[in-house]
């Protein structure tokens, strides 16, 4: 069976594939900035749906959308800044639509690197769902194509239960604990039941509880057996 790691790292290899043909395309033209621009604005919003900005999100999403660090030396710190408030996000991605007109392919290849860019840190959460089915929806994107990425993201494929639950077999049985009611509370089917058509995505949501349930309670059985 194909690992939610390994299904997680061909995805990425394939979103990848000529991650620089902006720049190779149109060279200077202003159509590379307006892009930058606004996926570095949709970007720093989806990083904090989870209220902090960690490293790796950074470094993942300069290394998804193939950002400089000379031309953007302080990203990190536009990541945490409330600038990227000040316009919506439907405001970026029609951007992005008015200078790449009808693109749909290059829409897809935006949405799935943000997918890829939510799990950087840590499993999706509600907050981060919310936001990709709106710019999902925004890019005139089918609902179809939504819910096979989110099917990817939301549900651990395979793994031992100290993976699904992403804790080291050294936690304690209290850490452990903690760190299951937060992956629970992170995606849980009551956050997505006011989003339209949202069936699915409950559903969903619901299946990965029960994949966190049944981990959390292999462990506990392994932790009672020991004493």
């Amino acid at each position: 069976m194909v690992s939610f790691s390994d299904k997680k790292k061909s995805l990425l290899e394939d979103e990848n594939i000529g991650r620089s043909f902006l720049k190779e395309q149109y060279k200077n033209d202003v159509r590379v900035k307006v892009y930058e621009n606004a996926v570095i604005s949709v970007a720093a919003r989806l990083a904090r749906c989870d209220g902090e900005v960690s490293d790796k999100e950074v470094d993942s999403f300069k290394k998804l959308f193939d950002i400089n660090d000379a031309e953007y030396p302080n990203l990190r710190s536009y990541f945490l800044s409330n600038d990227t408030d000040k316009d919506s996000i439907e405001f970026y991605i029609n951007r992005i639509k008015s200078y790449f007109p009808d693109d749909t392919k290059f829409y897809r290849k935006i949405v799935s690197k943000l997918f890829t860019l939510s799990v950087s840190d840590g499993g999706i959460n509600s907050e981060e769902i919310i936001l990709l089915n709106k710019v999902t929806n925004y890019f005139g994107l089918s609902r179809d194509f939504f819910m096979q990425k989110l099917r990817i993201y939301i549900v651990p494929v395979s793994g031992t239960p100290y993976e699904i639950l992403g804790v080291s077999e050294n936690d304690s049985i209290h850490d452990i604990k903690v760190a299951y009611f937060r992956a629970v509370q992170a995606c849980h089917p009551d956050k997505l039941a006011f989003l339209e058509s949202s069936d699915d995505m409950v559903i969903l949501a619901n299946t990965r509880i029960n994949t966190l349930a049944t981990a959390y309670q292999v462990i506990k059985k392994q932790r009672r057996s020991r004493k």
